[in-house]
């Protein structure tokens, strides 16, 4: 019986182990600084003092549940990350559960989301700054998307990010 448990337990260690293993090359994501100060807050409406600029579901197994947006105030922009998990009088509401503010934008830099890829795979989630020339965006210099696990958002290295418009949607 002492053998047959010694046994099974290096098998268990070994399989969480491959688990939650990376592949050689493939470093741990790096986080944007967080902006506690949102998080808790439900919406609709948008927190006092704060103008929402946008939103979207995101795309995965539950794409019911959670989503993004965009807010200003006082020419910041910061990006939530919601879930939809509280409800008001029937009606649901959005619950922040991430925030991060985006760095200010530079001379002819543009806040740009939904046309972008990380690696070559679009991604509408990603969103960067950076300068457009034509239909693609150039002098990317910050990138960040939602990681829904970590209920946080992960830095993007920017060389690794491209994003491009259509001539039709420009």
């Amino acid at each position: 019986m002492r053998f047959s448990l010694l046994l099974v337990i290096p098998v268990i260690l070994n399989c969480a182990g491959e688990h939650g293993r990376r592949t050689s090359g493939e470093s741990a994501p790096q986080f944007a600084v967080p902006f506690d100060s949102l998080v808790g807050s439900i919406q609709p409406p948008a927190p006092p003092d704060y103008k929402t600029l946008g939103g979207m579901l995101l795309d995965g197994p539950d794409t019911t549940r959670w989503g993004m947006e965009l807010l200003v105030r006082d020419s910041i922009r910061y990006l939530t990350l919601d879930s939809l998990d509280h409800y008001s009088n029937g009606k649901p509401n959005w619950r922040v559960v991430a925030a991060t503010a985006l760095p200010p934008l530079g001379p002819k830099e543009e806040f740009v989301w939904v046309d972008c890829a990380f690696d070559g795979k679009s991604d509408a989630s990603i969103a960067t700054l950076g300068v457009w020339r034509d239909t693609t965006l150039t002098q990317i210099r910050y990138a960040v998307r939602p990681h829904v696990p970590s209920r946080r958002f992960e830095l993007l290295p920017s060389e690794r990010v491209s994003c491009d418009v259509e001539r039709d949607r420009s």
